[in-house]
């Protein structure tokens, strides 16, 4: 579960209107946003790599001296660390018979409900990247929120991650109750926001590759025949760029069931969901 904040920057719609001239992607980004709402409130921003964008972050601040008149003050300087996000490529193929296609006298409409099923899949796939996605475990992917706010302790982000298992009920959940998270999210260019690389567009693309010839073979060695086929391509770069941690706050292990049965007893000491939304915000 997801909350982002709302933002002036420009959204994946904003931004396929103005790097589309022919009605197309939008269309494409709009049915994407239909199926995942955060892609309306998570701002976006090219890159300044071809794979991705790097920024420099602040890591240390410089030290001030306490000078009295006629003493000496040891110059110093703050510390800062290049850090670099990456991106992810998702593309998907579609192929309808025309033969098919065509019986019913709309094969547009046929390739439109395609069309839907492919982008509400990439549009999954992307989301589900974006907050638990894993460099090290799939090197095709880009790292998501969980993994920037991982700990409760230990590391620099845990300030911003906030127990919701204790605070909704304790040793009282039941241990087979499915943990999730709620996120509060301040989306923006100098934040926390979505990249995609240098030179690319964003959103969905898709190509409408018209009626072609595709090669049969039933066993991938021997050659069947020919059909006709229609065919579409989709693909999207994206990633997530993190600037500053602290715009962004997870309110971890917070038990489905514990929430769905409500909490009765003992309830002055237990917080509610709004008060820990309110306790992120």
């Amino acid at each position: 579960m997801a909350t982002l904040s709302s933002t002036n920057y420009p959204t994946l719609m904003d931004l396929a209107k103005i790097t589309d001239s022919n009605g197309n992607i939008a269309t494409v980004v709009e049915i994407l946003a239909e199926k995942n709402e955060f892609l309306n409130r998570m701002s976006w921003m090219e890159g300044n790599e071809k794979t991705g964008h790097q920024v420099t972050i602040r890591t240390g601040l410089p030290v001030p001296s306490k000078r009295q008149f006629n003493t000496f003050t040891k110059p110093t300087k703050g510390n800062t660390a290049q850090v670099t996000f990456n991106t992810m490529m998702v593309d998907a193929w579609s192929e309808v018979d025309c033969a098919l296609a065509d019986l019913g006298g709309n094969a547009a409409a046929w390739r439109h409900a395609e069309d839907r099923a492919h982008v509400e899949a990439m549009g999954q796939t992307m989301a589900n990247t974006f907050f638990y996605g894993n460099e090290d475990e799939d090197p095709a992917e880009f790292n998501g929120l969980s993994r920037y706010y991982k700990a409760l302790t230990g590391e620099v982000t845990s300030n911003n991650v906030i127990d919701g298992k204790s605070a909704l009920g304790g040793t009282d959940a039941s241990a087979s109750d499915t943990l999730n998270s709620i996120w509060l999210v301040g989306s923006g260019p100098n934040t926390i926001t979505g990249i995609t690389p240098k030179g690319t567009r964003s959103g969905i693309q898709m190509n409408d590759l018209g009626k072609v010839s595709k090669e049969g073979s039933s066993d991938g060695t021997t050659f069947d025949g020919l059909m006709m086929v229609y065919r579409s391509y989709y693909y999207w770069y994206a990633g997530l760029a993190i600037e500053n941690w602290q715009y962004g706050v997870r309110i971890a292990n917070i038990g489905v069931n514990k929430v769905a049965t409500g909490i009765t007893s003992p309830a002055p000491t237990f917080q509610t969901l709004p008060e820990l939304m309110h306790q992120a915000m």
